[in-house]
């Protein structure tokens, strides 16, 4: 009687804490899901792609977020720069700039929204969660307008106004 009452006892205690461990994975998944659906977004996300030419995984990768891209699933545009070639030379200076900027030293690495997410890698499973986090946030309102005036003689009078 005493051994089936400490079988019994661990069986209860056994299940208790699977069960918690399956309850505890299935909220982490629904958590994980209700961020990765492409919700309404803010603003459309802005992504730059550091690549360059010797890089294993760049191709891979702009493969996926090309392919992400023209799906149309997701509110992006996304920009690709080669910054060196096979030999480690620098193919565009600002594109090194801008490389420096943001203190980049892996590729391929993807800069979302200014910083506000990075991807270093060819890692797919983690772009719809960058893109949704990114273009569900919260953003001010920017408004833009440029007019162009012809003056005659090959000059223009531009007026650029941002409203933030």
């Amino acid at each position: 009687m005493r051994n089936k009452l400490v079988y019994l006892t661990m069986f209860i205690l056994l299940f208790s804490s699977i069960s918690g461990v399956i309850l505890s994975a299935k909220k982490t998944l629904e958590s994980f899901k209700e961020t990765t659906e492409n919700l309404e977004y803010s603003h459309t996300v802005f992504v730059g792609v550091a690549f360059t030419q010797s890089c294993g995984n760049c191709h891979p990768w702009n493969k996926n977020i090309y392919n992400t891209y023209r799906s149309g699933d997701y509110d992006f545009e996304y920009s690709s720069m080669i910054i060196y070639d096979k030999e480690g030379n620098v193919l565009i200076r600002k594109a090194q700039d801008w490389e420096n900027n943001y203190g980049i030293t892996s590729y391929p690495t993807s800069i979302f929204d200014g910083d506000y997410h990075r991807i270093v890698g060819n890692y797919p499973e983690l772009l719809s969660y960058a893109l949704n986090t990114s273009g569900n946030r919260t953003v001010a309102n920017i408004t833009a307008n440029i007019t162009v005036s012809w003056l005659g003689n090959a000059t223009m009078n531009i007026t650029i106004t941002i409203k933030n």
